[in-house]
């Protein structure tokens, strides 16, 4: 059945290609063929089978389905070289029955226009702009397929003529959190149309369809994604992010117009608060170096939401010492959809080697301490020790992971001296002698100095 879906699918996106005519400046282009994210916009733009950030509403509204935290975006972009910019605000949230929602606001802007009369002598300047509000919400409707759709709003200016229009963009998602996933978006199926002047303008009608792979759980996304519309050729993009660890990512993209990179960085505030910054850059070579270099930064903010998140209570720890010392605790924070069917801490060593393992079926408990020993009850080797910690919903069977450094063992004591006792003899006499040998050895004292007053007293 699932088969025999995607082959319909293809019959019917595919042939709107035959619309593919010319290229150009369409109405409302800026707003399908941009990014609102700087990760998004390094791999080249083509999120449809990806789409797992607050970018989706933009790029694919089904995939917002795996927004699992909430995720609140700013991003500023600087067009060829400054002629234009571009800002966005994008708020992504989920919830644990009604589905997932998200609103983007996009905003165009350029520089300063020379401008000309009818007689091509100059006139005033002015400026362009443009604005985009996206009203998103996706919903699962199996475990391998989701639904979404957007309503949009495009606001146009120009000179001192002004005009909006109202459109529906829809999408489906097969297979999220999978390692291959599919996205299909009918973009402007109802189509915004407005007035400038006199003249009618109309947001085309188009198609993304996207495929995306993650080989490697979270370390490696890849995804590609072609482009169909109205007047316009076919467009092909592709993407490739890298995370070599956790909080830094590598990427890059291009299409036929230009080459995209960028880099992503994170930072957690705790368990329950991630900053992320990313940057993108972009170089057109369909120009030739006529469009100046391309810009682009965001600052994600992540709370709240589904996530299974751990603290460590102390970054080294003795498993030989005493009182609270010789554990470490490791304190869980957990929030799925439904209900959790298990939970598990594995705790590895440098080389990645699990030598505890620890866990249960059913929620979490708040904490749990390791004191040092594998497995077998036996005292690991000092050095360094990581966790990783999962838990699994039950109706989905999705898997929220979390992982970190969680302290450095050692069992070498403090330094000191090893007395040898002989066969029936008491050790309070050996460490006397001892002591008596260390008073022999010691200096003697200094004689006294005496003061010149007392000599005189005498």
């Amino acid at each position: 059945m699932k088969r025999n879906i995607l082959i319909g699918i293809v019959l019917i996106v595919l042939p709107l290609q035959v619309f593919a005519r010319s290229d150009g400046g369409l109405a409302g282009d800026i707003f399908v063929l941009w990014s609102p994210g700087g990760r998004s916009f390094a791999m080249g733009g083509g999120m449809a089978g990806l789409a797992d950030d607050a970018s989706a509403a933009y790029f694919n509204p089904a995939g917002l389905v795996q927004i699992e935290r909430h995720e609140l975006t700013l991003m500023h972009s600087i067009m060829f070289g400054g002629d234009m910019t571009m800002n966005v605000l994008s708020y992504a949230f989920p919830t644990r029955a009604a589905g997932s929602f998200g609103i983007t606001l996009l905003g165009m802007y350029s520089s300063e226009i020379d401008g000309w009369d009818e007689t091509r002598m100059p006139a005033a300047s002015f400026r362009y702009g443009s604005m985009a509000l996206l009203l998103s919400y996706a919903r699962e409707v199996r475990n391998w397929l989701s639904f979404g759709l957007s309503y949009k709003l495009l606001y146009e200016q120009m000179l001192r003529q002004s005009g909006y229009g109202q459109g529906l963009d829809a999408g489906i998602f097969l297979f999220s959190g999978g390692k291959l996933s599919m996205g299909i978006t009918g973009i402007n199926l109802v189509q915004p149309t407005w007035t400038l002047d006199t003249e009618k303008q109309r947001a085309p009608i188009g198609a993304r369809i996207g495929l995306s792979a993650r080989p490697y759980r979270d370390k490696i996304a890849i995804c590609i994604e072609g482009f169909i519309s109205e007047h316009r050729s076919f467009l092909f993009s592709g993407g490739l992010e890298y995370r070599p660890f956790y909080s830094f990512a590598l990427r890059a993209g291009a299409d036929q117009y230009k080459v995209t990179y960028g880099i992503g960085i994170w930072r957690d505030m705790g368990a329950r608060y991630t900053l992320r910054l990313d940057y993108a850059g972009a170089i057109h070579h369909e120009s030739l170096g006529k469009l100046g270099p391309v810009h682009n930064i965001s600052l994600s903010f992540e709370f709240g939401g589904f996530r299974a998140r751990a603290i460590a209570s102390k970054p080294i720890f003795s498993p030989i010492g005493e009182g609270r010392d010789n554990i470490v605790w490791l304190v869980l924070d957990s929030a799925v959809r439904g209900e959790v069917r298990n939970w598990e801490v594995l705790i590895r060593d440098v080389f990645g080697t699990t030598v505890r393992r620890l866990g249960a079926f059913g929620p979490p408990p708040h904490r749990v301490a390791w004191n040092g020993k594998d497995n077998n009850g036996i005292i690991v080797g000092d050095g360094d020790y990581y966790y990783e910690f999962i838990v699994i919903e039950e109706r989905t069977g999705k898997r929220y992971e979390w992982g970190g450094k969680l302290a450095s063992l050692h069992t070498v004591g403090p330094l000191g001296t090893v007395v040898m006792t002989p066969m029936g003899m008491r050790p309070e006499l050996i460490k006397e002698e001892i002591r008596e040998e260390g008073e022999r050895d010691a200096p003697a004292p200094p004689p006294p100095v005496i003061e010149e007053e007392e000599e005189e007293e005498e």
